[in-house]
């Protein structure tokens, strides 16, 4: 008699379990939640898609000295950005092809991020424009270096500098808009995630 309950509760677990129709269990799958967590990963060895990271952890520290609207902390920390985007340019060059693709960004993240330092801005008014800056270049940085699974949200608010708009990235997909600080925190849209 249990011979003949074990065989249909079997066979019902065997229906259900093998017959469903879900895909196949991928470790890159980003859609399998819960069973393999996402791995963080670039078109660069670790080691780069480490300093990626780290670049932006400085870029996160600043992006929320300008949510503030803290002059002080913003070029206290506009000066680690410099410092990580330095280090990061030096691991890159081992990567001749990525860092040839690279590099122009990272002129330009360096440039505009040395004008942050060199503008003295109580309101960071002023410098809010050279941040709109160093956000693209960090944006296309992490673009063409294929960086996935980083947790990072590109966030926009079209009513920046008088409604031509503005990027940031966060690592949270809340919005705090470093353009208008407390004045409009809330203002603006997650447009895409790396």
């Amino acid at each position: 008699m249990s011979r003949q309950l074990c065989f249909p509760a079997i066979l019902l677990l065997f229906v259900y379990g093998c017959g469903n129709p879900a895909k196949p269990y991928n470790v890159h799958d980003t859609e399998v939640e819960g069973l393999h967590p996402k791995v963080t990963a670039s078109n660069l060895d670790s080691e780069g898609t480490q300093q990626l990271l780290s670049l932006l952890d400085a870029y996160y520290e600043l992006k929320n000295a300008f949510v503030a609207t803290n002059s002080t902390d913003v070029r206290t920390k506009s000066s680690a950005l410099q410092k990580e985007a330095a280090s990061a340019i030096n691991t890159l060059k081992r990567d001749s092809t990525q860092y040839k693709l690279i590099q122009p960004y990272f002129d330009t993240l360096i440039n505009n991020n040395q004008l942050i330092l060199n503008t003295k801005d109580e309101t960071c008014e002023v410098n809010r424009i050279h941040f709109d800056k160093v956000s693209a270049a960090i944006y296309k940085i992490l673009k063409v270096a294929g960086l996935k699974n980083a947790g990072v949200y590109h966030q926009f608010c079209p009513m920046a500098f008088n409604d031509k708009g503005a990027y940031w990235l966060s690592n949270e997909t809340e919005i705090k808009n470093p353009y208008f600080g407390k004045k409009m925190l809330e203002c603006g849209e997650i447009t895409d995630s790396l």
